[in-house]
């Protein structure tokens, strides 16, 4: 079984008055794990990951996949020890230029789904959030994955998370096997 956690703090304290996050989520969990000597760090292909630098000359280091959203203060973090983990966060608010954004960024079958519907705002966030959670895993193929077209999708597991109104958010992970096992989220 695959491990996620994920926090959701509104008007998070972790975001106010800092240019960067980072050093903020380092002492969360530092306060969290009872460990001192954590960083986290943008490995090769641009995502962040936290690693334990006690540990880094020893073949067992525990790398920590991490994942970041905000909107306004409110912050969505994923973290796993197990799976390539992608989340986004978006506040759903009416949007003028909702269908020529999809037409540009969402595939065919989307697009018919968005139009036909009574409830576009809802399901255009749906779908965006899922698309920049999967994105944030595919790291830099955004056309590709926005047109439905994300690369490793049969390794990919996907879940929304709920957060209540007037949020929409989802979790992407990836694993390494074929056969992607079961996902346990544990909220923080």
């Amino acid at each position: 079984m695959s491990r996620v956690y994920v926090l959701f703090e509104r008007q998070s304290p972790l975001l106010r008055n800092h240019k960067t996050h980072y050093p903020s989520l380092i002492n969360f969990f530092k306060k969290m794990t009872g460990r001192e000597n954590l960083t986290i760090f943008s490995n090769a292909r641009g995502k962040p990951q936290m690693v334990d630098r006690q540990l880094v000359d020893r073949q067992s280091q525990r790398v920590f996949h991490l994942s970041i959203s905000h909107k306004e203060n409110n912050l969505l973090l994923a973290f796993s020890p197990d799976l390539e983990v992608g989340v986004d966060l978006e506040i759903k608010q009416p949007r003028k230029n909702l269908l020529s954004l999809a037409k540009r960024f969402f595939s065919e079958e989307e697009l018919l789904l968005l139009q036909k519907t009574k409830s576009a705002n809802q399901v255009f966030y749906h779908l965006w959030t899922k698309k920049e959670a999967i994105y944030k895993i595919d790291n830099g193929k955004f056309l590709a994955t926005l047109k439905g077209k994300a690369h490793n999708q049969a390794k990919m597991m996907i879940r929304e998370l709920n957060l209540g109104e007037p949020f929409c958010a989802h979790l992407a992970g990836l694993t390494a096997s074929p056969k992607p096992k079961k996902l346990l989220i544990q909220y923080i």
